[in-house]
């Protein structure tokens, strides 16, 4: 196809051109809360970002106070970017939301998990944690709560280890209807954001993964329903799933690498517990190293298990010698100081640009002949412009599909398919999001 271009004055170059005819967005289309991008499998923030999950389960249904009265320090000593938060159906409200709240607070992305259901195999208890969360949807949708944002920054973990080794290894539908019969009640409230789910028998899902990667994409039809698109399509759906490392993993000789094949499927998940043994007497050594390495290769997120307070039978698993992490255990120390641990973990970009604010270009120097060039275009179009500016191109969910800088000439092309997209052009003082459709 050929390129797209049109001619500039000297005066129109003062600020900035667009080949595509002009439509301002509301900000809040970019600060609804996280997503799912379910082509590549990334978790995007409410900015638009990647955000890659390295972080520690934290164990706040059995340990209140010192969970809660540990967050400033968990994030100082372990620079975690994301806490698992441990609630069971009898936890207070206020208990682990005053977490959340501190987790925000501490620039920390808190996903709120129950554990009311781990090894059973009853559908309609499933259901019943969907439904738990349903009643706190206000919660979850709220953008004030004690002066910080839920909506933008939660994440919300179904339920935790749902069915057993047999349930998985019977590969049938059960555990697929359970989840979808457990999330429907959850966007039926209006909770908008990502779910996070784990794989079946015990989160771990023994032989690769079969029943994620067998009924995965049914999920996500069904969750792209809930959210008001077609029972055909996966582009909406909002699923993050999780699978567990331990020894039944490990002995199954399931392949770590099966994460990626999963990612890059559009499957978007996440390693959301493991540990570096899983036997008192040693028998199930599990090479944490690798899983830090193949998660850090393929840009999948992960929490290990667990800050503190494990039973004695696995107390090996404590992170921590201390609540705030201030002294470790071995294993803690691989976790958090390690090669590709929780101290090179970035940040979520919300908290970096807590506003997410697009503003508006001054338009007086922009003709109409400029703002109304043909639009749809095939493949290319230009943008010129006598300043540096970046330029940052989403899909109309607010999920970044590129970005760069300088004067340049966009070729999409073959990657892009036919459709709706935002452009936001920014300089130093100043930015525009607009409108562009491709044929």
């Amino acid at each position: 196809m050929a390129l797209i271009q049109h001619q500039f004055s000297s005066e129109m170059k003062k600020i900035y051109s667009f080949l595509i005819s002009v439509c301002f967005i509301p900000a809040s289309l970019f600060a609804q809360g996280f997503k799912t991008n379910n082509t590549n499998g990334n978790l995007i923030d409410a900015c638009g970002k990647n955000f890659i999950l390295k972080g520690i389960n934290v164990p706040l249904a059995w340990f209140v106070s010192n969970v809660n009265n540990s967050i400033p320090a968990l994030k100082n000593n372990t620079k975690s970017n994301c806490l698992r938060i441990v609630v069971s159906e009898t936890t207070p409200d206020n208990d682990w939301q005053t977490t959340v709240v501190n987790c925000i607070k501490n620039k920390i992305v808190p996903m709120v998990e129950l554990h009311s259901v781990t090894g059973n195999t009853d559908p309609a208890r499933l259901k019943a944690m969907g439904d738990f969360w349903a009643k706190k949807s206000s919660f979850f949708n709220n953008t004030n709560f004690n002066g910080v944002n839920i909506k933008k920054h939660i994440l919300i973990n179904l339920a935790n280890e749902w069915g057993t080794w047999q349930t998985a290894t019977n590969k049938n539908t059960v555990w697929r209807d359970a989840v979808i019969n457990a999330i429907k009640p959850m966007r039926t409230a209006g909770i908008s954001t990502t779910i996070v789910v784990d794989a079946v028998g015990y989160g771990q899902d023994i032989d690769e993964a079969w029943n994620l990667r067998t009924y995965g994409k049914d999920i996500q039809r069904a969750d792209n329903l809930n959210l008001g698109g077609s029972a055909n399509s996966t582009v909406n759906a909002n699923i993050l799933f999780s699978i567990h490392m331990y020894c039944e993993w490990k002995k199954g000789g399931d392949n770590i690498g099966i994460i990626n094949s999963i990612k890059s499927s559009g499957l978007p998940v996440i390693v959301g517990e493991f540990g570096f043994q899983h036997a008192t007497d040693g028998s199930c050594d599990i090479d944490e190293q690798l899983i830090l390495n193949t998660c850090q290769n393929g840009g999948i997120g992960w929490l290990a298990w667990s800050q503190k307070g494990n039973g004695s039978s696995v107390a090996f698993l404590d992170l921590c010698v201390d609540w705030n992490c201030t002294q470790l255990s071995d294993w803690g120390n691989t976790i958090v100081n390690g090669t590709n641990g929780t101290k090179t973990a970035v940040e979520c970009s919300v908290f970096a640009n807590n506003s997410c604010t697009i503003t508006s270009l001054i338009e007086e120097e922009i003709s109409e002949e400029a703002l109304c060039f043909p639009n749809p275009f095939n493949n290319s179009f230009t943008i010129e412009s006598p300043t540096s500016f970046q330029y940052t191109i989403y899909d109309m969910r607010g999920i970044e599909i590129e970005s760069g800088k300088g004067n340049i000439s966009l070729n999409l092309g073959e990657n892009l398919p036919a459709g709706r997209y935002l452009i936001k052009l920014q300089t130093n003082t100043k930015s525009k999001t607009v409108k562009l459709q491709k044929k």
